[in-house]
């Protein structure tokens, strides 16, 4: 265990001390967020994000999500299935959305559904009144434009995770 704690940096009295075992920890420091059974279509769409949630749930520090979201209220935990974000988001990653900004802010990244599908997508307004909904992969993934009364926003990307 000794050779371990040498090679990644950490000293084995510490390792095994109380320090990290603290009595101030308190679960009133966390806000306990859902994931959706359902995903996100970074690609050609599919299925709705209100299809229910998880049993478990997951933990952040509620600083840190009134940091990024200003309520912890209104957010979820949502996979992305699919290559259309990719360089920003990736088939497999897990993002944090915040229900409550349904406002358009260009170029952030949304939930949105569109005709039948759900997507995760850029949005961006228009001089028309028209909304573009476009991908980060556009070599493969064409914008495409429509009328705001014809989309929903769900919800704004706040946070994404990966597993490597």
């Amino acid at each position: 265990m000794e050779k371990i704690c040498t090679a990644i940096g950490v000293s084995y009295d510490v390792l095994h001390s109380d320090i990290g075992k603290s009595s101030d920890f308190s679960v009133n420091e966390y806000t306990f967020v859902p994931k959706a059974r359902a995903s996100v279509s970074a690609g050609d769409g599919f299925t709705a994000i209100e299809d229910g949630v998880e049993s478990r749930l997951y933990a952040f520090r509620t600083d840190w999500l009134r940091k990024i979201a200003g309520s912890t209220n209104n957010l979820l935990l949502v996979d992305v299935v699919g290559d259309s974000m990719e360089r920003v988001l990736h088939d497999g990653d897990s993002i944090l959305v915040d229900r409550s900004r349904n406002k358009i802010s260009d170029g952030k990244i949304y939930v949105v559904s569109y005709g039948d599908e759900t997507y995760v997508k850029h949005l961006y307004n228009r001089p028309d009144g028209r909304v573009s909904i476009e991908s980060e992969n556009r070599a493969v993934y064409r914008p495409h434009v429509a009328n705001i009364k014809d989309i929903r926003i769900h919800a704004r990307v706040i946070w994404g995770a990966r597993v490597f």
